[in-house]
């Protein structure tokens, strides 16, 4: 399992090409964020089950409770960091830049492990919308630069973040819903199953109302 240290090592190493940092392309991001799909790519459902007791529960809780306290009290990362886009160089760090990106790594392994062990083993009605995040990861771009664009992201306050994870939550719910998966499979997955099914289920409605419709008319004649 060398793929994920090493995955991580390029993630931190890349910092230190300014070249690469930007947005062209997104080659910093993908490669920053690249060991978090290698994890959840080997990490099975009976090995996270596995780590699943009330001890650990109980650890998760609390690492989650102090990164929230600590963001409360304290909330001065600078963003850049956050989006994996930007040299060390950019973010005036030249140095120590890995150091700090090791750091965010470590927290960003602790949070998410940390929610996965606090995920319950029934089933719910929103349970389905997991299946899609590779919708909410490539399209919410969009809504955010809409966002930012208007404003609607200001953090004035601290309690301000309350209403972001809201509207977090919410745009997670829609671009994982299966209208949205529907009509934008051809575009992320490159596939049009979805569409297909879709317009099928709409031939079958109409079918079975044009002869609900028609029922009466030959019940008629017929009398």
């Amino acid at each position: 399992m060398i793929g994920i240290p090493l995955a991580f090592l390029i993630g931190i190493m890349i910092g230190y090409l300014p070249v690469i940092g930007g947005e062209a392309f997104s080659l910093s991001r993908t490669f920053v964020f690249f060991p978090f799909f290698l994890i959840g790519y080997w990490l099975t459902k009976e090995r996270l089950f596995a780590w699943k007791n009330r001890k650990n529960q109980i650890v998760s809780v609390a690492i989650l409770f102090v990164v929230f306290l600590v963001s409360y009290l304290q909330p001065k990362i600078p963003t850049g960091w956050l989006f994996g886009s930007h040299s060390y160089l950019d973010l005036e760090l030249p140095f120590y830049g890995g150091a700090a990106r090791f750091g965010l790594y470590l927290l960003a392994i602790f949070m998410v492990f940390s929610v996965l062990l606090l995920v319950p083993k029934q089933r719910y009605s929103f349970t389905n919308l997991g299946q899609n995040t590779m919708y909410v990861y490539l399209l919410h771009g969009i809504i955010i630069q809409y966002g930012r664009e208007a404003g609607l992201l200001q953090l004035d306050h601290n309690l301000d973040t309350i209403g972001l994870a809201v509207i977090a939550a919410a745009i997670v719910w829609f671009l994982s819903s299966k209208s949205v998966a529907t009509f934008t499979q051809p575009i992320v997955e490159g596939k049009t199953t979805l569409l297909a099914k879709w317009f099928e289920n709409r031939e079958n409605k109409w079918k079975k109302r044009e002869q609900r419709d028609a029922y009466p008319t030959y019940k008629e004649k017929s009398s």
